[in-house]
């Protein structure tokens, strides 16, 4: 059996126009599809020249700022500002630069001659902020910075009589300059004979907690203080560091975490300065206050680059250098 349907009057007949019409739609359409694909294809290729081009202007925008900052780890971009120890001890409390320099108590050292002539007589003292509006609300810091200053002076082998502490001897009131100070910290301290760090017991302006030894060396802009110090004297045998505490003054450094020294300093959880505490971020970033982690690229990239030079031409303590280089 077979079974089939067919139209009454026949299937009709395709005319030869037609057939020329389809072709031709055929062919528009193949033509439309090849124009859609390679436009898609030179969009793609033309974002991805834009990308590569972007990523190219990336790389050379880091490369120019790391550039800028070994350039200028050791210009002088903001003078070095110091107080004679006598008129700080006059003081009686820390003030602010501004304040500092409309009584006249400030000198600048200009350039690096100026800074040279004074360097042996000059202690760089740093210190934790004990308030977030004052460093010092309570003057426990104060006396400890004249007491370890008068101390040194007084049993060890140094004549410090200028001192350099960031209140005074870096503007508060002007950001741009502020920057720049920042910028010049370890200028500062490879200018400096001794470091002192000052760390007292006593309480927190505004949180209320407990300030220490503990405390400071959490401190991220302590730590930098301190790396800035390091990377300036790495090839001395004996670094000339201090820490002033309830304890007394002690030796600041310890060789390696092992070795005997005062407490909270090892060298890997007290040097990570990224890894410190930010007050900007203990804050929560107020009205959109900048995070100071992005102030102090400009002087760690500087750093590790001297670190990088020390290690080049270091003998005899390379162990130390790749140490802080590790960090």
């Amino acid at each position: 059996w077979e079974l089939s349907l067919s139209l009454v009057e026949g299937w009709p007949m395709v005319s030869f126009d037609f057939w020329i019409q389809l072709v031709l739609f055929l062919f528009a359409a193949g033509l439309m599809g090849i124009s859609a694909a390679c436009i898609i294809i030179g969009n793609v290729r033309g974002a991805y020249k834009r990308m590569k081009r972007l990523e190219a202007y990336k790389i050379r925008k880091k490369i120019s700022f790391v550039e800028d900052c070994v350039n200028n780890v050791d210009r002088v971009r903001f003078p070095m500002c110091v107080m004679a120890l006598s008129d700080f001890e006059d003081l009686g409390r820390l003030v602010p630069h501004e304040e500092a320099r409309r009584m006249g108590l400030l000198t600048f050292l200009d350039t690096d001659e100026a800074m040279k002539s004074l360097a042996k007589y000059t202690a760089f003292v740093s210190h934790q902020w004990t308030g977030f509006a004052h460093p010092d609300s309570s003057g426990s810091q104060y006396n400890s910075m004249v007491q370890a200053c008068k101390t040194l002076s007084s049993t060890q082998d140094y004549s410090i009589q200028w001192v350099w502490v960031d209140y005074f001897s870096i503007p508060q009131a002007n950001a741009d300059q502020q920057q720049v100070a920042i910028d010049t910290l370890a200028v500062y301290a490879a200018h400096s004979s001794v470091f002192i760090a000052v760390a007292p017991s006593c309480k927190h302006a505004d949180l209320g907690m407990d300030l220490d030894a503990r405390s400071y060396f959490g401190r991220a802009w302590c730590r930098l203080e301190q790396l800035a110090y390091l990377s300036a004297n790495s090839h001395l045998h004996t670094m000339p560091a201090f820490l002033c505490s309830n304890e007394g003054l002690q030796p600041l450094f310890s060789e390696s975490p092992g070795s005997n020294g005062p407490s909270y300093n090892p060298w890997q959880s007290a040097l990570e300065v990224m890894k410190g505490n930010f007050s900007c971020c203990a804050r929560g970033h107020p009205d959109k206050m900048p995070c100071d982690k992005a102030r102090i690229v400009s002087v760690m990239l500087g750093t590790h680059w001297r670190l990088k030079c020390a290690r080049r031409d270091s003998l005899g303590q390379a162990s130390r250098i790749d140490t802080l280089l590790e960090l």
